[in-house]
């Protein structure tokens, strides 16, 4: 809309027109003609819905979050949760997280008690092996 309102004006200045149009207007008769295809720029609320696991264990949620340390140290931090219970399965931080390490701590994650219903919580916060 911004590139719209400028060339408007501009022509409008140009042309010694003193009177333009609100630029709402001109989107309007744009977008009705076709000039202009509307891209929403916020999600529909239909992905808001939320969905959850109806038992333990039958899905496990992972994410890696980036977190700066008081020595400033940057660092990934992964977290595995069980989606029902929201109980934290495993987490892990490294300096640079790697497929090898999310794949790692899953098997470790579901080796040592996938089948409970809640699962005692694996961190591993070492050096990279």
């Amino acid at each position: 809309m911004s590139g719209t309102s400028c060339t408007t004006r501009w022509v409008a200045a140009a042309q010694a027109i003193t009177k333009t149009p609100a630029l709402s207007t001109i989107w309007r008769i744009l977008r009705r003609r076709g000039f202009v295809i509307p891209q929403p720029h916020k999600r529909p609320r239909s992905a808001w819905k939320r969905f959850t696991a109806a038992q333990p264990n039958e899905l496990w949620q992972a994410d890696v979050t980036h977190w700066r340390l008081a020595d400033t140290t940057e660092v990934e931090i992964l977290n595995l949760l069980d989606d029902h219970s929201r109980v934290g399965l495993a987490s892990l931080a490294r300096t640079t997280m790697t497929g090898p390490d999310v794949v790692d701590t899953f098997t470790t994650a579901s080796l040592g008690g996938a089948h409970r219903p809640q699962c005692s919580p694996t961190f591993n916060l070492g050096a990279r092996r």
